[in-house]
């Protein structure tokens, strides 16, 4: 029953991976079998925490800590340790998640003294943690919002975060898994990254960071699909900064997919809020806003805030300066804009079913028309807006399309078309 279990959740199938952890827990327990109760209390609180069960989380991995104290199993101890922080910075309990980091790392060191520094899934989580506020300085900044002296001076903490990773190549084991090695080259690339955006203005086309393909085709190989995503997320903002809005849309319908099929709200959260600072999507702020007050998501609400705060001031009619840094990177989607709706639109029509078929002269011709409208130096807007709802309404043909033609639409509507009204304006 629970290698069925692990199973299920390797292949992203949360939901169904549930029931027979749980019922190997209470199994356990009653046997007081206190090892194996440790080890699956804790895989359960995993399983929780990728439901976006975040309470349930918590509580499971504070029980998880108690049954591997109770067993005396040293290892477990200091794992068990690692899964309740990560559930603790989830839930927006930086300080609570710090501390547990640190004792699990104290009994790491004692366990095994030639590895001081913790490794694997555990690493990987506690340098989650440790980069937190680079990231949220980095959207910060994506977002021209003003950074305060602690978030300036970040390159201690990105520095730290980067002696970790590759302290885990210096001692690589040959026995190392695809995925412990796929989730260090992940690290890596997210240091990368952080710091290329706090350092410079955008577009940063040049930009070329090695980890950041290793994780991607890492994890992949390891075929965990639970943490796919997060490499995911990581390879859209990296081919933003790029200017590489296709790239980016890709990374982020793929992380979508997979995310709903778990289900792995979080990473749906993260997801939209993505989608929501990248291209100024109001649809995609207000689901991950949604998601991230329902779940109880806290690590996320400083950014949510962050973001409400920003597209507030892009509205409509009134799209203004965001900030250069923001404003060089999206004068390149605006560009580009046209020819990925063109795309996706395109995809669309390929995928309508027979009985939709015949809409697709109408679905072309709105297509004509938006294009036209947001490409012309003059711009009817009303023809823009009812050809726009003509594309809307053919979205809702296909089912599970995860083509975001929305936000496409958005970004010309708001940044083409107010661009050019302020322009005559002016």
């Amino acid at each position: 029953m629970n290698e069925a279990a692990y199973r299920l959740r390797a292949l992203g199938r949360l939901t169904e991976a549930l029931q027979p952890m749980r019922a190997g827990l209470e199994n356990y327990e009653r046997q007081e079998d206190w090892t194996n109760a440790a080890a699956l209390a804790s895989n359960l609180s995993e399983l929780e925490l990728m439901l976006g069960r975040l309470p349930d989380a918590v509580s499971e991995a504070r029980q998880s800590i108690t049954h591997a104290d109770q067993s005396g199993d040293a290892f477990l101890r200091m794992v068990t340790r690692t899964r309740a922080a990560d559930a603790s910075h989830q839930s927006g309990q930086r300080a609570a998640a710090g501390t547990l980091f640190a004792e699990a790392e104290a009994m790491q060191l004692a366990r095994q003294s030639q590895f001081a520094l913790l490794y694997s899934v555990q690493g990987f989580q506690y340098c989650d943690w440790q980069l937190a506020p680079a990231e949220e300085a980095a959207w910060r900044k994506l977002l021209d919002q003003p950074l305060s002296p602690a978030e300036s001076a970040l390159s201690e903490g990105l520095a730290e975060v980067e002696r970790r990773g590759n302290w885990c190549f210096d001692t690589r084991q040959p026995g190392d898994s695809l995925l412990d090695i796929a989730l260090d080259d992940l690290t890596l690339a997210r240091v990368g990254l952080r710091r290329a955006i706090l350092a410079g203005p955008l577009p940063l086309s040049a930009l070329d960071l090695p980890h950041f393909p290793a994780a991607l085709n890492g994890l992949r190989a390891a075929g965990d699909m639970t943490y796919l995503p997060r490499a995911l997320l990581t390879a859209a903002l990296y081919h933003f900064v790029r200017g590489e809005p296709d790239l980016t849309h890709k990374h982020l319908a793929e992380a979508q997919q997979l995310a709903e099929r778990g289900p792995m709200p979080l990473f749906l959260a993260d997801i939209h809020l993505h989608r929501a600072r990248l291209f100024h999507d109001p649809a995609a702020l207000a689901e991950a806003a949604r998601l991230i007050r329902t779940l109880g998501y806290g690590r996320r609400t400083a950014e949510l805030a962050d973001a409400e705060a920003a597209l507030a001031h892009i509205g409509g009619d009134n799209y203004g300066q965001a900030g250069q840094t923001l404003t060089n990177s999206t004068n390149m989607i605006q560009q580009q804009a046209p020819g990925e709706l063109d795309r996706q639109v395109r995809e669309l029509i390929a995928k309508l079913p027979e009985e939709r078929k015949a809409e697709t002269k109408a679905i072309e011709e709105d297509l004509e028309m938006v294009i036209k409208q947001a490409t012309s130096e003059q711009p009817n807007r009303k023809w823009f807006e009812v050809s726009s709802q003509g594309l809307l309404e053919a979205t809702k043909y296909v089912k599970d399309f995860t083509g975001n033609i929305a936000g496409t639409l958005g970004n010309l509507g708001k940044l083409v078309l107010g661009g050019s009204e302020a322009a005559r304006s002016s």
